[in-house]
């Protein structure tokens, strides 16, 4: 019986449910939602960010304008940057590579003059090169810069840089606003698609997922297995629009997996937008707000803000993964659009302007672009960013992996987007070839898979200034082609297409610059031509050369090989425990991708799953088979990577899986299908010796250990100690062991990691600590520890339970040392008309002492330390008559600083202060005072103050009066008053008597 039949016996079962779970699928699956699953959804690696953003993927932003009116974080691409403001660009969460950048012109300023006006600025940066394609007129060519070198703080052209960047490589361009535009049109391709998705059965209605919404709050629950590794479409109404308005005010609970796409059609507005944009004024225009909301991967126990921060880099690599790569916003408004702290990836392709407001997260893509009052962050980290950390000229290539029912002889097929496909089942080589024909392909660089996203990155091709004017050829192909995979259900055929690329290199020998101009012609697997482009004016480091189509296949197209894998012991029963690795060869040599979808593993009880990486499989065996499904036809290897206790590790395992039969090392068929490994019994065995703090748990080095057979005592042996060997980590400590004479004891000091004892026979031994590590209390002979191996290889303690992970831990104490101790005691008189109240309110006291590793400490009113800056009020002291006092008891030996801080108190001066530390006096605000064991240490302030008396400025005033008539002395005196105000610096009016 061959290995798939046995498996399809097996499983019969198993099969019977799938087989009727694939009926259901016609009509819509209820969940525990209660909400109804499209019949057919988009899987999550053929839709989500990197293959609707495209060569956007490396810039924060791209607009054909974009505004800058605030400080931001991110790269962009732009045909047009006009600056309005005084604050820069910072790219400072890339963490090293290379920040990518399109600038095909400067606009005017409106807004500001001077320095920053009419220029791109640049603050700091963790990136470790600039990359930055430029029109001309950003950059003349007057402008000397050797490309890959460093860029001090500057001007480069009319960029500036605040500080210095490693290496900044400029290339110009008259061809960027084309670029730009490109990238514009892939966004609205795109979107449009997503809008058709969001109109059709592929979305879903979210009020069954979120059955309490309104305007105020939508609470979805995506968490649905069949939403698993998919895309789920939502069109957004007046209600979901008003909630997303407001802060935190929708919120997902979903798989990591699922791509969500909210779809905000031109009807859809949720409020009004007033203000400017550079020569852009808007009044109460439609717009669409986007703020705050929150998500959940994990069941709604923990929830992710769309809030980031370079402070914070665990919490804004979340927000990247789970937000800005998984949340989609399709936003089709002609209106305005307002992102007030919000995340995911943005494609807007008809607003008229879109504002940050509040500081954002992820991609953006729009004809314009405003950065206001909120920054923008571009937070993501697997770009191009490593492409040209070496310099310039560099460049690479890139496709993405795509699926169709048919290729179809028009060369344009129809997407299948409903395949999964998981990182590195497809792989490709590029090829180098010697001329326009195509002819002697030649492997260049390694062998590349797809992506969990689907893109495909190929090797990096490096240009020198010798490639002025030469045109080089190469060729793309997929391994396997003809072969067949289970790619998430589907059976999928490995295309021979390919495609064909030539690379045209100019090299500008003034300025330094290279430019590229790139062709490509792809055919599909039925050779006919599906996508040609001529002479494509190259941006950045990155060229996109579109899809490569494989082929969905009927359900009765042949799949591979079932294998069973059974891990026995010489007794013929089943074996658990065993770490085992399966790894595979074509015929070609490449290697078999052991995560495709299309090998699936079917464990027996107690088996489990360790790592499923590209290219191997590792599980631990049950008491019943593995049963590996539809492996290809290739050569495996399987390899015991360890052993369970009490059996030794087996040889490996070679077998062939051709023409659908599993075959031995000698070309004979194996009975079944059945690959057997056997594991010996173990004769000898290896125990763990770890030495440890009590408190911390850390290991600890330079205890000594003996170790000795308990048969010693009668003359009889267990094992030769001569044969053991000691490991510490990778290194073998053996040598540095003091072995006995007699054979059955050692000594050994225990290292940074713990010690492996390799080779002891069953029986019974003991562990001494002979001397503890140094500042560590030592273990008193009675402390030894038993240790007994039983003839199956468990470890066991005194009382017959097994030691964890075969391992035995040795705590010990850390020494307590009891430092010397002193008398610090501060009294303080104040002299003067000074009320208690003001007293306690204007002076306090900072205390501090210097560490031994140089650390600052400060003195609490308790006598405690603490590295925190603190003062002690004078309300803190024991207050006798006027005289103030603050005993500080069993203080550390050591000197100590102490100043008076003094405020000011209204209405005195401070005459003089001056203090005595044990009776020795000086004036001033800091005293040294030394505490000494046992001792008491005085250091006595006294403070003088005086009423202060202010005498203002004066002058002399005089008025005259003279009466003309024939009035009297008395009738005039009588009469005639005068009024004199002046206004005090409070507003008050005073008058003016006649004293003056």
């Amino acid at each position: 019986m061959t290995g798939k039949r046995l498996g399809k016996r097996i499983l019969s079962g198993a099969m019977a449910f799938i087989m009727a779970a694939s009926t259901l699928v016609v009509t819509p699956i209820k969940t525990y939602a209660d909400g109804n699953i499209p019949a057919q959804m988009d899987s999550a690696s053929q839709v989500n960010y990197d293959t609707i953003l495209g060569r956007a993927v490396d810039f924060g932003i791209t607009a054909t304008t974009f505004v800058q009116q605030g400080h931001m974080e991110t790269t962009f691409a732009t045909n047009e940057f006009v600056m309005e403001c005084g604050s820069n660009s910072d790219v400072d969460f890339l963490n090293g590579g290379t920040a990518q950048f399109l600038i095909g012109s400067i606009g005017a300023s409106k807004k500001i003059t001077g320095d920053h006006a009419n220029k791109v600025v640049f603050g700091g940066t963790t990136a470790n090169t600039f990359n930055i394609e430029v029109g001309p007129s950003v950059v003349p060519e007057s402008v000397s810069h050797e490309n890959g070198a460093p860029v001090n703080a500057g001007d480069l052209g009319n960029i500036h840089f605040n500080s210095g960047v490693d290496s900044v490589v400029v290339n110009r361009s008259t061809s960027t606003a084309g670029n730009v535009s490109r990238i514009l049109s892939n966004a609205t391709e795109k979107s449009n698609e997503m809008s058709g998705r969001a109109s059709s059965d592929y979305a879903i209605n979210y009020h069954d997922f979120a059955p309490n919404a309104n305007e105020w709050s939508v609470n979805m629950d995506l968490s649905d297995p069949a939403f698993e590794n998919k895309v789920v479409y939502i069109q957004v109404d007046d209600t979901l629009a008003k909630a997303l308005a407001q802060s935190s005010g929708v919120s997902i609970i979903k798989n990591s997996s699922t791509v969500v796409v909210f779809n905000i059609e031109d009807s859809i507005s949720n409020s009004t937008f007033s203000g400017s944009s550079s020569d852009k004024v808007y009044n109460n225009e439609k717009s669409v707000t986007i703020a705050k909301i929150k998500v959940s991967v994990d069941g709604g126990r923990s929830w992710i803000y769309t809030e980031t921060g370079k402070d914070k880099p665990d919490e804004y690599k979340q927000v990247d993964r789970e937000i800005c790569q998984k949340i989609i916003w399709n936003i089709r408004t002609t209106g305005i659009v307002n992102l007030n702290i919000c995340a995911g990836t943005f494609v807007m392709p008809y607003a008229k302007d879109v504002f940050v407001k509040g500081s954002s997260a992820g991609w953006a893509v729009a004809p314009r672009m405003t950065v206001d009052s909120g920054e923008w962050h571009y937070i993501f980290q697997r770009g191009s960013q490593d492409t040209i950390n070496d310099g310039y000229g560099e460049i690479h290539l890139a496709a993405r992996k795509a699926f169709t029912a048919d290729y179809t002889a028009s060369g344009n097929p129809i997407p299948d987007k409903s395949v999964s496909t998981t990182a590195g089942t497809y792989k490709f080589q590029l090829y180098k070839c010697a001329d326009a024909n195509y002819s002697s392909p030649a492997a260049f660089g390694e062998v590349v898979s797809n992506q969990e996203t689907s893109k495909i990155h190929f090797p990096k091709l490096t240009f020198t200034p010798s490639d002025n004017n030469k045109t080089y050829y190469y060729l793309i192909r997929e391994i396997g082609a003809g072969s067949i995979v289970n790619e998430g259900g589907a059976k999928v055929e490995v295309s021979d297409g390919e495609i064909r690329v030539s690379v045209k290199v100019s090299y500008d020998e003034k300025t330094g610059s290279y430019s590229y101009n790139v062709s490509h012609k792809t055919i599909l697997g039925n050779d006919v031509e599906y996508k040609v482009s001529e002479d494509v004016d190259m941006s950045g480091v990155e060229f996109n050369l579109g899809a490569f189509y494989n082929k969905v296949l009927s359900n009765d197209a042949p799949v591979g090989t079932d294998v069973v894998i059974s891990k026995k012991t010489v007794a013929g029963d089943e074996l658990e425990g065993a770490i085992l690795k399966l790894e595979g060869k074509y015929a070609d040599n490449t290697t078999v991708v052991m995560n495709s979808s299309s090998i699936t593993v079917e464990y027996g009880a107690g088996a489990k799953e360790q790592t499923r990486i590209p290219y191997e499989l590792a599980f631990m065996s049950g008491s019943e088979p593995t049963l590996i499904k539809n492996l290809p036809d290739a050569v495996y290897t399987l390899t015991e990577i360890t052993a369970p206790k009490g059996y030794e590790i087996a040889e490996k395992i070679i077998f062939e899986i051709k023409d659908g039969k599993v075959l031995n090392n000698s070309g004979d068929a194996i009975e079944d299908g059945i690959i057997k490994m056997v594991d010996a019994n173990a004769d000898t065995y290896d125990v763990t010796i770890s030495k440890v703090d009590a408190n911390t748990n850390d290991e600890l080095a330079g205890a000594r250990f003996y170790l000795i057979e308990t048969s010693a005592m009668d003359g009889t042996e267990i094992t030769d100690f001569h044969d053991l060997t000691l490991m510490q980590g990778a290194m073998d400590v053996t040598v540095s062991a003091d072995i006995c004479d007699c054979y059955y004891s050692m000594e050994w000091n225990s290292g940074k990691e713990p010690t492996k004892i390799i080779g002891l026979k069953p029986g019974t031994y003991y562990l001494y600590e002979k001397a503890a590590p140094q500042g560590y209390e030592g273990r008193n002979p009675e402390d030894a520890v038993l240790i007994t191996i039983d003839k199956k290889g468990n470890v066991l303690d005194e009382n017959g339970k097994e030691f964890p992970a075969r391992t035995v831990v040795v705590k010990n104490t850390p020494q307590v040392v009891v430092p010397d101790t002193g008398k610090l005691v501060i009294t303080k008189t104040i002299e003067g008309d000074v009320t208690k109240e003001e007293a306690e309110g204007a002076l306090k006291f900072t205390i501090t002492t210097t560490a031994a590793d140089g650390t600052t400490n400060y003195v609490k009113a308790d006598g405690s330390l603490t590295t925190t800056k603190t003062q002690i009020g004078l309300s803190q002291f024991k207050n006798e008559n006027g005289k103030y006092t603050l005993e500080l008891d069993k203080l550390e030996t050591g000197s100590y600083s102490v100043t008076e801080e003094i405020t000011n108190i209204d209405g005195y001066k401070l005459a003089s202060v001056s203090y005595k530390v044990d009776g020795t006096g000086s004036n001033g605000k800091t005293a040294a005072a030394t505490v000494k064991k046992d001792a008491t240490t005085t250091v006595a302030y006294t403070d003088v103050y005086e009423k202060e008396v202010v005498v203002p400025d004066t002058g002399k005033l005089v008025i005259t009066k003279t009466i003309e008539g024939d009035v009297t002395k008395e009738e005039a005196e009588g009469a005639l008053k005068f009024t004199i105000t002046t206004t005090a610096a409070d507003g008050t009016t005073n008058y003016v008597k006649a004293d003056g």
